[in-house]
């Protein structure tokens, strides 16, 4: 995967002609105290909140590399000027700045609107913060509000908060910004920081007097595809940023307030969350559940390819639910690496989908029940790429595509990704009932059907605000009539992208002989073979399991299971254990059945340990 990530930059301070002014002794210039820029910035928020369009600060006495500092430093921590448009400054004979005049991207009605429609989606995530949340807890909740509500703008038109958060799309800016704004709603400090080189911005954030990076842009890895949000950059040191190919440059650029950022704590590089590859769900008892994917790095042959739903929280050691076995085919015939299993809680039932099905389990992980499966028009169409599940209404949401899409613009795909949205309404949680596996039923109520054809030309596009910042920024200059006055007036400014490559990886399945070539893609240009002895097909249904440690499948767990497992392991061939009971024999989670699943049965068995 390619992610490009514009930023546009604020340009004011640049002249192209000066009025000269040789009769006029030259002033020392000082710098302004943080009293003058502390006024002067509350002054400007006071203009901007009422929409003035002259605003007089001749009385602080500040240049104009001053006045803008102080502009970008308002645009990019406060983060809800989304509305403003271009300003002009104008300077007397001494180069300090006297007048600002200020333009707006919609009108005052239309200001008001968007206003109220970025507070009420502010007031709508924010009141999901649970008191039982560490700050840590809360800053991960923002994380995943912000990623899972927003998608990458390829069209690199859109850069703030109210685009991320609000019209659900946006450049890396945007991303950054809503941070900012949700993190200082709920008084945790949160800054934005820049990088020319990288041509990125993302967040450091202050957890329990420890200053964090957070990159949210990058962690929505897939960001045509419905609910995959990953974690591996939630609350990181400077040094493991400094070591990921994303973020390593030297001339990270924080919008600090004067504040001095180091970040040197590593206190969540392996906290719950790490490596989870869906959205984390709220519980209501402090905890989340979540989706760790099995690291496609390290995958040799297709039973290595697996989910784990797992619940946990930073008070508590993660306890994982159960196991989902399943592959997505590519179309070459190879399958993916990694395991594009999403989950949703809705009620006290955890649902989550395989290549064609969609599940429901739960909270126990005690029994699975499918509730639907892709029909025959929708197979012809791809392949479960995700769900999402509106709380309200109890509709779920399921992607079908032909294909997993990390959408580049410098390599569309071709033909281009066929996006399909399809729904179920869902029963209400106080009709839910837990079934097991042996009485599960099918549901086939779909609602609607959407499709979006998606594809992607590289081009550059003008952003229309100030908000945004750009590598390559043009500024247009005009000289008023005033004798001694000149006046600069910033617009809008072209694009720039730079390149950052995630992994993408397939496995090229052989159905003709018992050994199967892997092919895996660890970039989108370099591949590496190797020899496996599993044979693997496309069309094999995923074994997912339904009742941890039931070996004979009769929906309990004894000591009848621990003597079938143990005769599992020492090879007898005559145990009649099916599939499914070899599935559910994966005590340890492993993906094989060996010796550590019978410690694990026999530990269960005795109390010493907990399902």
């Amino acid at each position: 995967m390619k992610h490009l990530h514009p930023f546009f930059r604020l340009t004011a301070g640049l002249f192209a002609a000066l009025i000269p002014m040789t009769a006029i002794p030259a002033l020392p210039v000082s710098a302004a105290s943080s009293t003058t820029l502390d006024a002067a910035a509350n002054a400007i928020r006071t203009a901007w909140t009422n929409y003035e369009t002259v605003l007089n600060v001749s009385s602080y006495s500040l240049t104009l590399d001053e006045i803008t500092d102080l502009y970008m430093d308002l645009l990019y921590t406060d983060s809800d000027w989304f509305y403003i448009k271009s300003f002009y400054y104008q300077l007397n004979s001494r180069n300090r700045v006297t007048n600002i005049q200020i333009t707006y991207n919609y009108e005052k009605d239309e200001i008001d609107r968007k206003r109220d429609a970025l507070n009420q989606r502010i007031d709508e995530i924010t009141s999901g913060i649970q008191p039982e949340w560490s700050t840590a807890e809360t800053v991960l909740y923002l994380h995943d509000s912000v990623v899972d509500g927003c998608e990458y703008d390829f069209t690199y038109t859109y850069g703030d908060a109210y685009a991320a958060l609000v019209g659900g799309e946006a450049v890396c800016q945007g991303y950054a910004l809503a941070m900012n704004l949700l993190c200082r709603e709920v008084g945790i400090p949160c800054y934005a920081i820049t990088s020319d080189s990288l041509n990125h911005m993302w967040n450091v954030v202050n957890v329990d007097g420890s200053w964090y990076q957070l990159d949210a842009t990058n962690d929505d890895f897939a960001p045509n595809m419905l609910g995959h949000t990953m974690h591996a950059y939630v609350l990181c040191s400077d040094a493991y940023m400094q070591a990921d190919i994303n973020h390593n440059a030297d001339d990270w650029n924080y919008f600090s307030e004067g504040n001095t950022i180091t970040c040197s704590s590593t206190a969540y590089e392996d906290a719950f969350w790490v490596g989870a590859c869906d959205t984390v769900e709220p519980m209501p008892d402090g905890t989340f559940i979540y989706a760790m994917m099995n690291d496609p790095e390290k995958i040799q042959t297709s039973s290595q390819i697996y989910t784990v739903l797992t619940r946990g929280s930073l008070n508590t050691d993660p306890v994982k639910i159960g196991t989902v076995k399943t592959s997505w085919p590519t179309p070459d015939n190879k399958i993916y690496t990694a395991c594009y299993v999403c989950s949703d809680v809705y009620g006290d039932m955890i649902y989550y989908h395989t290549v064609d099905s969609i599940y429901k389990i739960t909270l126990s992980g005690s029994s699975a029940e499918q509730i639907y499966t892709l029909t025959a028009e929708e197979k012809a169409s791809g392949y479960l790429y995700g769900i999402r599940i509106d709380d309200e209404t109890g509709i779920l949401t399921y992607q079908i595509m032909e294909r997993a899409d990390f959408e580049d613009p410098n390599s569309p795909l071709d033909p281009a990704v066929v996006r399909e949205f399809h729904t179920l309404q869902l029963d209400s949680p106080e009709q839910m009932e837990t079934t097991t596996a042996t009485s599960a039923t099918t549901t086939t109520a779909t609602t609607t059907t959407t499709t979006t054809t998606t594809t992607v030309t590289e081009s550059t596009t003008t952003t229309t605000t100030t908000t945004t910042t750009d590598t390559d920024p043009t500024t247009t200059t005009t000289t008023t009539t005033a004798a001694e006055t000149t006046t600069t007036v910033t617009e809008p400014a072209a694009t720039t992208t730079t390149e950052i490559t995630t992994t993408t990886t397939a496995t090229e399945i052989t159905t003709t002989t018992t050994t199967t070539a892997t092919e895996t893609t660890l970039t989108p240009t370099t591949t590496t073979t190797t020899e496996t002895t599993t044979t693997a097909t496309t069309t094999a249904e995923p074994i997912v399991m339904l009742l941890r440690g039931d070996t004979d499948c009769n929906g309990e767990v004894n000591v009848l299971d621990a003597v079938m497992l143990a005769r599992i392991t020492s090879e007898d061939t005559g145990t009649g254990v099916t599939a499914q009971g070899k599935a559910n024999s994966d005590c340890d989670l492993s993906g094989s059945v060996d010796a550590a699943d019978l410690t694990w049965l026999l530990k269960f068995l005795s109390n010493t340990i907990g399902a």
